[in-house]
């Protein structure tokens, strides 16, 4: 969650540090190549111990996920009409407006896309538990299936199935966990390792299918790895990050609705009145600010009932 914010500083609006600067870009390409997909994956491996059917599921995925999104697709549908020289990019007319946030997933996509994969995927959970064999096989036809352009019309589909490969891996990973932790406890630096030699060495030269589903699979295990590795060493600094971190673990649905509404004002200070465009300080003070306004959101959104039910606590 935390690089969600981080990866939104590397400012594209109303400064475009990604094609001025090619190490922004290049901030840009490596770690955005995998967060989104790690949300999925630990959004599948917390779902898998999950024994609720499937009504009960898509009630409990109704409050936490379709409710939050289209609250806060009307707030953001009515800041960009009440200042849109302050958005990044709006839509047009209303019909280009009910496609986006209906058949597209809106500016909050991952709460569109994680429902539908909800939907799907809970009938056959049972089945693709059942057996290493079962799952390899799904994940296999699942990155077959999202490849190739089958749904030319039917956009979320497409992203759907995309990330439900994400999504079952989480699934294995919860079944093999005791096993899978051991080894990323003692193998850390080895992911870590693997992740670097990978974005600087072999990413320009490879490309395809399968480099594109290996590449999130690495980030993600090598950011498994570190937030492993850092609750097992002893240090008061690292303690409170740590418990930070969980902190916002624990809300991270809930920072992740706050991103944008917490970007512009970020933005808005530092560059547009302020008038800072140097990246090297642009970026940290935004990162700072956003994730200490998000904070503070999260904290006063929970007191209030209403909010706890329109923020999907």
């Amino acid at each position: 969650m935390l690089l969600v914010f981080w990866n939104h500083s590397i400012l594209y609006f109303p400064v475009n540090f990604r094609e001025l600067y090619p190490i922004c870009k290049l901030m840009v390409d490596i770690v955005g190549s995998w967060y989104m997909p790690c949300f999925f994956m630990v959004s599948g491996f917390l779902f898998a111990n999950s024994k609720k059917s499937w009504s009960v599921v898509m009630n409990d995925k109704i409050r936490r996920l379709v409710v939050p999104y289209f609250f806060v697709c009307l707030v953001s549908l009515g800041m960009k009409l009440m200042m849109p020289s302050m958005a990044a990019f709006t839509q047009g007319g209303w019909s280009e407006r009910l496609h986006y946030y209906f058949l597209e997933g809106g500016d909050r996509w991952f709460l569109y896309i994680l429902f539908w994969i909800f939907f799907l995927v809970t009938p056959f959970r049972k089945y693709i538990v059942k057996s290493t064999f079962t799952v390899c096989l799904t994940i296999l036809f699942i990155y077959t299936l999202s490849e190739e352009n089958w749904f030319p019309f039917i956009y979320p589909l497409q992203r759907v199935l995309i990330f439900t490969r994400y999504f079952l891996i989480g699934f294995l990973l919860r079944r093999f966990y005791p096993e899978i932790r051991k080894c990323f406890e003692t193998y850390w630096v080895l992911f870590l390792l693997l992740f670097v030699v990978y974005n600087i060495l072999i990413n320009n030269y490879c490309e395809g299918r399968f480099w594109e589903l290996i590449l999130p699979i690495i980030g993600s295990f090598a950011c498994f790895s570190i937030s492993i590795r850092l609750t097992t060493i002893k240090s008061f600094l690292i303690n409170k990050a740590v418990d930070f971190i969980e902190w916002v673990g624990k809300y991270s649905l809930q920072f992740y609705i706050m991103t944008g509404f917490v970007l512009m004002p970020a933005r808005t200070i530092i560059v547009m009145k302020l008038g800072i465009v140097n990246p090297f300080i642009v970026i940290p003070v935004v990162f700072i600010l956003q994730v200490a306004l998000a904070t503070l959101a999260v904290y006063l959104c929970k007191k209030f009932k209403l909010m706890n039910f329109l923020m999907g606590y």
